[in-house]
């Protein structure tokens, strides 16, 4: 779901529901961060995982913008995030 996030951040038009996106980023990273604490061997295989789920999560967000009556102000497939935007404070 935080990839889906930021790609509606990233693509959408809308002022809401940016904050609800917003938090739902946050406190999943924080569960990331849990887990990667936990287990930090993990954290090498954050770029895998991304490259493996951009595509649904590239779907999701064009369809959840459609159902909205939303036109993204860019192309949903060109989107792409590194582990370092996905894991940090960084934001769209």
């Amino acid at each position: 779901m935080i990839l889906e996030h930021l790609i509606k951040l990233a693509a959408s038009q809308a002022s809401e529901p940016r904050a609800v996106w917003r938090a739902t980023i946050r406190r999943e990273r924080g569960e990331i961060e849990t887990l990667l604490e936990d287990a930090p061997s993990l954290r090498t295989r954050v770029p895998g995982v991304i490259q493996n789920k951009i595509a649904r999560a590239r779907a999701n967000a064009a369809a959840a913008l459609a159902d909205s009556g939303e036109v993204p102000r860019c192309d949903i497939g060109s989107i792409n995030y590194s582990a370092d935007e996905l894991l940090g404070d960084w934001m769209p």
